[in-house]
């Protein structure tokens, strides 16, 4: 089992096993040249996906080009800084299916982001969940009702 934090109930159980319990504290980086890379690739399937799972821009697809922009996807890849979990929220946002329209909801995150941090780099990924997390609809699609 793989816990990105110490997490008190599990290490409850496991103190309390039948079996042999063996425990490890291990740092990982993620703010890396590897990391991002692979943090963009990552993005770039998801969004290819997304532009074949809709069909968007048809008339765009036919004259060979992508959606989306080159422009769009470089600042989504850098707003994600690396980090798969803030990018794995934003695309999930982006393909609510219950909309439908990827291209809006592309344009609503990037907007948000640009809003909200105007000038600054973005300080983490608290502060994008907090973004988005003003959009009902992504509240719905993330954190449904119990």
């Amino acid at each position: 089992m793989i816990c990105s934090r110490p997490e008190y109930h599990l290490q409850g159980t496991f103190s309390q096993a039948d079996f042999e319990v063996h425990c490890r504290k291990e740092e990982m980086i993620i703010d890396t040249s590897d990391g991002r890379k692979d943090a963009s690739r990552f993005i770039k399937e998801i969004l290819k996906e997304i532009w074949l799972k809709y069909n968007v821009v048809p008339s765009q697809r036919a004259k060979g080009r992508l959606w989306p922009s080159k422009r769009k996807t470089k600042k989504l890849t850098k707003a994600m800084d690396g980090l798969f979990v803030v990018a794995s929220t934003a695309l999930a946002f982006i393909d609510d299916p219950r909309y439908g329209n990827p291209v809006a909801r592309l344009d609503i995150y990037l907007n948000a982001m640009a809003d909200a941090f105007s000038g600054r780099k973005i300080p983490s990924n608290r502060s994008i969940y907090c973004t988005v997390a003003f959009y009902p609809t992504f509240r719905r699609t993330c954190c449904p009702p119990p």
